[in-house]
């Protein structure tokens, strides 16, 4: 009986990864599809970001949508700076690693962020629509 329980929560598990995949990348910005939402920029296969070029409508202005996030929400913190001292100094050099892959991710997707804009920004000047 355990042995089928665990069987099903890992199907349930699995189907629940496999529809927010499918859900991700049937909303990507590059994708062309006809319910398409270009609502999310793939990075790499499995990561995901907010299209960077979507604009929000806040009162009369529209505002890009990396305006309006704050990347400390998002999770983009070392995860030691929220323990004690000590357990700091134990698992500081264990995630060193992962903070600086965080951090040329992060720098990554802002570059990503100014290009689209600016590309986004160019084809509403020529009266193109944006790729």
């Amino acid at each position: 009986m355990g042995a089928d329980a665990a069987r099903r929560s890992i199907t349930a598990t699995t189907e629940k990864k496999n529809y927010i995949s499918s859900i991700l990348s049937a909303n990507e910005v590059d994708r062309d599809a006809p319910y398409n939402c270009r609502l999310f920029k793939r990075i790499e296969r499995g990561q995901y970001v907010i299209n960077p070029a979507m604009k929000l409508r806040q009162g009369d202005q529209w505002l890009a949508v990396n305006d309006l996030l704050k990347l400390e929400d998002l999770g983009f913190l070392p995860g030691w700076l929220h323990l004690n001292q000590e357990e700091r100094q134990i698992f500081k050099d264990r995630f060193a690693y992962h903070d600086q892959y965080r951090s040329r991710a992060l720098q990554r997707f802002c570059l990503d962020v100014r290009e689209t804009q600016a590309a986004a920004e160019a084809a509403a000047e020529e009266g193109q629509p944006a790729a």
